[in-house]
């Protein structure tokens, strides 16, 4: 979840174009397919990895790109984003194609902003998939509240996150027929910014 706009980009103008029941058109976002040499352009060396952090099938990295672009840049100019490696099992059912059907109806303003992925990868025996999204500076909601060094949140600070995240929730909730989140938690809530 993010206080953020999701949207996604791909083709060389970065959207495509959806037509309107009135015959007009809207952008619609849709996303990046990075090669593994961007991947590690983007990660410094993927490989050797600035890790951000490792759970069940998943490992996330720390890179940069051009946010117009989505071409790598240095260190610290453009857009900082995480680059997640996940194992085949984790796409197992449903299949890569719905996962990223799902994606790209999820541009909303409280979701973290999804841009692409890759399904190359050099180093690794298996097949696995790399998805790329916005870096959320302030981290989880719950390293916010009870990590170390932890300060308290002001009232009104915790309810504009409290509202932020259920915006976001419902908003999957209509997209989807399922129960997008039986267990949702602090850890789930993803911060850019507190003010």
């Amino acid at each position: 979840m993010s206080d953020k706009d999701g949207a996604m980009s791909n083709n060389k103008d970065g959207v495509l174009a959806q037509e309107l029941p009135s015959g007009g058109q809207t952008p619609t976002p849709s996303f990046k397919q990075f090669t593994f040499t961007e991947l590690n352009s983007i990660t410094k060396n993927i490989s050797k990895g600035r890790i951000l952090g490792e759970g069940s099938h998943v490992v996330a990295f720390k890179g940069w790109i051009d946010e117009k672009t989505y071409n790598p840049s240095e260190v610290g100019v453009g857009m900082a984003v995480v680059v997640k490696e996940i194992t085949p099992n984790k796409f197992q059912d449903p299949g890569l194609g719905q996962i990223l059907e799902f994606l790209r109806e999820c541009s909303h303003p409280n979701l973290v902003k999804f841009l692409g992925y890759c399904t190359e990868s050099e180093y690794s025996r298996d097949y696995n998939i790399f998805l790329v999204h916005e870096y959320m500076q302030k981290g989880s909601l719950d390293n916010l509240l009870f990590g170390k060094g932890a300060e308290p949140l002001s009232w009104p600070i915790r309810f504009k996150i409290a509202i932020g995240a259920a915006r976001g929730l419902a908003f999957l909730h209509t997209i989807t027929k399922q129960n997008m989140y039986s267990k949702f938690e602090a850890s789930d809530i993803l911060l850019d910014k507190v003010h």
